[in-house]
């Protein structure tokens, strides 16, 4: 069986850098070369310090590929990856060209349950964390007209599931953001009202 190993020394060695300085906490990056008998893997490994993580971090199983044993890491709840994602897309606006965080909403609200008091809460730590205000009707401009009708986006996304096609189903854009919209406003206008949000998601919706 092929053995996976990282650079050595003999490699030149691992480089590292930071990423973001622009909000109040810090992103590393760390980037190595894999080896898989002779094909070269390469790596870079995003570390975050001083995140607000809403709920606390829960320990998962981290998959592998050649059968060896799964390392068991901490990992973000899914409702801080959810939270980071959506003051990505608050922070940037109209310049968000980020079209895998798109996919990803509307993956995770097709798919998974959730608890509206625990992602309500995420929402308002991950926002305060980082210095962003949260849109004062609730519906950031990503989920607008003005955004997912724009002839710019519409390309983007157009290109990422072309390029992603493996596992990226055909979806008009402003269709995929309606299913987003329809996951996330709600709890979005409790958060900015500072009002609790009780409600529970069941895969694909709505609220209830």
């Amino acid at each position: 069986m092929a053995a996976l190993s990282t650079i050595g020394p003999r490699h030149g060695g691992c480089g590292s850098n930071r990423i973001s300085a622009d909000w109040p906490g810090a992103i590393a990056g760390v980037s190595f070369t894999a080896y898989l008998e002779r094909a070269k893997i390469p790596i870079q490994i995003d570390i975050g310090f001083g995140d607000a993580v809403t709920p606390p971090p829960v320990e998962n199983n981290y998959p592998t590929l050649l059968g060896s044993t799964a390392p068991r890491l901490l990992t973000y709840p899914r409702e801080t990856v959810v939270a980071e994602k959506l003051e990505a897309m608050v922070k940037l606006g109209i310049a968000n060209s980020r079209m895998k965080d798109f996919y990803d909403m509307e993956v995770l609200c097709r798919t998974l349950s959730s608890d509206g008091k625990s992602l309500r809460d995420a929402f308002h730590n991950t926002f305060k964390r980082r210095g962003t205000e949260l849109p004062l009707d609730g519906t950031p401009l990503a989920f607008t007209l003005d955004f997912y009708e724009d002839v710019n986006k519409i390309r983007q996304w157009i290109a990422f599931s072309e390029k992603n096609r493996s596992y990226v189903e055909p979806i008009e854009f402003k269709t995929l953001v309606a299913h987003i919209a329809k996951f996330l406003v709600p709890v979005t206008s409790a958060a900015r009202r500072n009002v609790t949000f009780t409600k529970t998601w069941k895969p694909g919706g709505p609220w209830s």
